[in-house]
């Protein structure tokens, strides 16, 4: 049978077409497209498929568990007035001591200061200076220790310590609390300086006061004394051993 040649060339062409897409690899599946969900006017649209990199807060160091430090028998608490005396020209420092004082401080797991384990109690009845006269006036008639016997002191926070509490090297403090003296509760705060060792901080702490900030009348030691200023000063030379 006769096929004309433009017939023939049109099937060998429409031969090699098929075969073609036949060997053709198969074109990947198109990913669906999802619905967009229906937003409020004004309101951000949502980012497909965003990473969301959660950002931590900045981390504050804290000390694991409580400290408990207990005040040492060497500790001392003095009171220093100045006074003038009949016949000298220059000032004189009266000053009573006494080693009679107990007390712990306690810190919580992030080193701030526990008021209800921090108090420190002086016995005012053990107070002694140079002058056998002068105790008894203090005592009698300035302190009435007969009446109020101590003086205590409850510590609620302490600036300018380390932490976690070193040890070795120093430290300039403040120490603020509630000093009850002659029956009167006032908010004073101390500087001290302290040193520290290992389980241990000592050093020594200084205030001050006005006699009728406690309602005191200023003291008249005897009839030599000419004079005594109205702000007289605490000092107090601590020990704390840990435990």
């Amino acid at each position: 049978m006769f096929i004309a040649p433009q017939l023939s060339l049109s099937l060998l062409a429409l031969a090699a077409l098929s075969l073609a897409v036949a060997c053709a690899p198969a074109a990947p599946p198109v990913a669906p497209v999802p619905s967009p969900v229906p937003t409020r006017p004004g309101a951000a649209q949502p980012v497909p498929n965003a990473t969301v990199t959660p950002v931590s807060a900045t981390a504050v160091p804290a000390v694991a568990g409580a400290l408990r430090y207990t005040l040492a028998d060497t500790s001392e608490a003095r009171y220093r007035v100045r006074e003038q005396l009949v016949g000298l020209s220059l000032p004189n420092d009266a000053v009573g001591s006494t080693n009679s004082v107990k007390g712990t401080l306690t810190l919580d797991g992030n080193g701030a200061v526990d008021p209800a384990g921090s108090k420190l109690t002086v016995d005012l009845r053990t107070l002694k200076s140079d002058a056998r006269g002068r105790d008894g006036f203090i005592q009698q008639e300035t302190l009435e220790t007969r009446k109020f016997p101590h003086a205590e002191f409850v510590l609620r926070a302490i600036r300018g310590l380390p932490l976690p509490v070193p040890s070795s090297g120093t430290a300039d403090l403040e120490i603020s609390g509630d000093l009850t003296v002659h029956g009167v509760t006032k908010s004073v705060v101390w500087k001290a300086a302290a040193q520290f060792a290992e389980n241990q901080v000592k050093g020594q702490a200084k205030t001050t006061f006005t006699w009728s900030d406690f309602g005191m009348q200023k003291p008249v030691f005897a009839q030599r004394v000419f004079s005594v200023e109205d702000t007289a000063g605490l000092e107090l030379d601590f020990v704390f051993n840990k435990g």
